[in-house]
């Protein structure tokens, strides 16, 4: 049981959480969700989430959208932020992508900045990451100076490297000390997007069948990390010390693809059992934004991919170049989300959870004013209380 909490001062009402764990067989054990028309996981939980309702009133939705903002950006004792991000490579230092005289890199940072993200895993990173730590007074760890993944962090990071036998291209770790000396692992991984491109998606004539199979390069390679002993080594302490998984996964999410979206009519119509999302669950993690909001509606979709819509077109070597026909359109045409911030162990909990498209300059569409295009993910996640 938990209490629920009526203030009609503020119009709002509050359920505090209670969260518990399986007695005996989980549902994953028992391939409860086995069956198209199971309901999703996210659902079927041993918990009350935490929520906390309101009616909002303002004469001015930008002002409140600012306020959020400024509070975001203040770090606090109670809860670690954490984002991911792929910035978009060299395209991200482009000086072709510079917008109001203001390059990529510093749109970049100035997002992280207003977000208030304590701890970012970086993807596509390829020489920006000394620049981006100085601008943000961040402690950082990357395998070397153009490479890939980065890990920035407010606080101290120790432990760090790659994975030995893995590549650091798509797998580093660090372990971040918090101020209430609370240490939590981290994994920053990209997963390949080469063979069947997630593009794919839109392709009526590819059976999901088909589309989930593409997915089996990624699969294979999250398998290694999974297995491997440093990985499985924090995972079994991990009430001790959480762990966070997170980076560019370049596939679905099956939480996101189900009988219930499908007959709702969203996310391509497409009931999906991706492998690389099931074994995440199956190792006890949680998909923090979707953990946050788990009943899947239009404004709950999360889509991280693309940020770039109908008025560009990709061109190899050039990256996004506008289609002469339309060069001002709306630039939003996200259909996916690839991006994702994993959590296990009971001392972090996704509390909020957002994707982040716009940069302040323009809240009327993404990029180019919003300098990749991959949207951010930001996870709030509480901490114990001292």
């Amino acid at each position: 049981f938990t209490t629920l909490t009526i203030d009609l001062e503020r119009s709002e009402l509050e359920i505090e959480g209670c969260y518990s764990s399986w007695e005996k067989e989980t549902p994953n054990e028992i391939n409860f969700f086995a069956k198209d028309t199971a309901p999703p996981e996210t659902i079927v939980r041993p918990c009350i989430r935490e929520r906390k309702i309101s009616q909002v009133r303002t004469e001015n939705p930008k002002a409140t959208t600012t306020s959020a903002a400024a509070h975001e950006a203040t770090p606090n004792a109670d809860n670690l932020k954490v984002m991911t991000w792929n910035i978009w490579g060299r395209l991200n230092q482009d000086p072709r992508y510079t917008v109001q005289e203001k390059t990529a890199r510093q749109r970049t940072i100035e997002i992280i900045q207003e977000s208030g993200a304590d701890i970012v895993a970086m993807i596509e990173t390829y020489g920006s990451a000394k620049d981006i730590a100085q601008a943000l007074d961040f402690h950082y760890y990357t395998p070397a100076r153009d490479a890939n993944l980065c890990i920035f962090s407010r606080y101290p990071l120790t432990d760090v490297g790659p994975l030995e036998d893995l590549s650091s291209f798509s797998f580093i770790a660090a372990t971040a000390t918090l101020p209430n000396g609370q240490a939590v692992r981290i994994y920053n991984i990209w997963l390949t997007s080469g063979g069947r491109h997630i593009v794919e998606i839109k392709n009526q004539e590819l059976s999901d069948q088909d589309f989930c199979s593409g997915d089996d390069i990624r699969y294979d390679m999250l398998k290694e990390f999974l297995h491997h002993a440093d990985f499985k080594e924090h995972v079994a302490n991990c009430e001790q010390v959480p762990v966070i998984v997170a980076g560019d996964f370049n596939c679905v999410s099956h939480l996101d693809h189900t009988w219930a979206t499908k007959h709702a009519g969203l996310n391509q119509g497409r009931i999906l059992p991706t492998k690389v999302s099931k074994a995440m669950l199956q190792a006890g993690f949680l998909d923090s934004f979707r953990e946050v909001h788990s009943d899947l509606l239009p404004e709950t979709l999360g889509h991280t991919w693309t940020t770039v819509g109908m008025g560009y077109v990709y061109e190899s070597g050039k990256g996004f170049v506008p289609v002469d026909e339309n060069p001002e359109p709306q630039y939003r045409d996200p259909y996916a989300r690839i991006d994702y911030i994993y959590s296990v162990g009971s001392k972090l909990r996704p509390v909020k959870s957002r994707v982040l498209t716009h940069h302040p300059m323009q809240d009327q569409r993404s990029f180019p004013e919003f300098p990749s295009d991959h949207a951010a993910v930001l996870t709030h996640f509480a901490l114990p209380q001292s």
